[in-house]
């Protein structure tokens, strides 16, 4: 009986993740859609980054862009230690002010996962323990099932759990990085004050799809979700580089 209320609770957290995940996708998509006005200044999206990353006190950014369209929504992310900042191919190259709101909340993330910043350096300890984690909860829970024991099942829909519950804790994070991108908004002087207005909603926007982005990687590995094979091994190539 305890065993049943546990899977219960850990199949009812991954049940939420993959809400927020489907809730994120539709955020983003209607966030550009609602900010596809282009932006005066006529740039495109990897041509500003260097502008508000210089704002948040990154210079040599590397701007690359996603290969494929897996998830494409989600696909934005910035890589502290190589100063990398990749793009989905819907924000690469878009000159309209949702895609300046995506840039301007990562380059408030930038200002506070930097390299020895405390967040990150429990982030860098705890990151292998995680990625064997995934591949170990499903190997668990698959073998559980196969051998119906269901101690073994919940082990694994235990350690989801876990995971899912960290990567959510990173909120705390993201409110700030948020309120640092915001502020980036402000200093930028290519944009108009009406401009600035929309970008700075996009940027709101991007902040409540942060749980939808952490938890891709955990569903994937579920099975629950599931990328082109060119997707998983660019992710590994950069997860190696960073």
């Amino acid at each position: 009986m305890t065993s049943m209320i546990f899977n219960l609770i850990c199949g009812g957290i991954i049940l939420v993740g993959f809400l927020y995940l489907l809730l994120a996708r539709a955020l983003m998509k209607n966030g550009m859609k609602k900010h596809r006005k282009e932006a005066g200044c006529g740039l495109a999206a990897q041509e500003v980054a260097d502008i508000f990353f210089a704002k948040a006190g990154v210079t040599d950014l590397k701007v690359t862009v996603a290969k494929n369209r897996y998830m494409e929504e989600l696909l934005d992310m910035y890589l502290p230690k190589s100063k990398t900042l990749r793009l989905s191919r819907r924000v690469y190259g878009d000159k309209s002010l949702g895609a300046y709101g995506v840039i301007a909340h990562w380059a408030g993330v930038s200002q506070v996962v930097t390299l020895d910043s405390v967040w990150m350096k429990i982030a860098q300890v705890s990151a292998k323990p995680i990625r064997i984690g995934k591949p170990v909860a499903v190997i668990l829970v698959v073998a559980g099932l196969l051998a119906k024991q269901e101690i073994l099942v919940s082990l694994g829909l235990g350690i989801v759990a876990l995971i899912m519950i960290y990567d959510m804790l990173e909120r705390i994070q993201e409110e700030i990085a948020c309120r640092k991108a915001l502020a980036v908004v402000d200093e930028v002087e290519i944009l108009s004050e009406e401009e600035k207005k929309e970008v700075k909603e996009m940027v709101r926007t991007c902040k409540n799809t942060y749980g939808g982005r952490v938890i891709v990687p955990v569903l994937t590995t579920l099975k629950i979700v599931r990328p082109d094979r060119s997707q998983i091994l660019e992710e590994m190539k950069e997860e190696k580089e960073a």
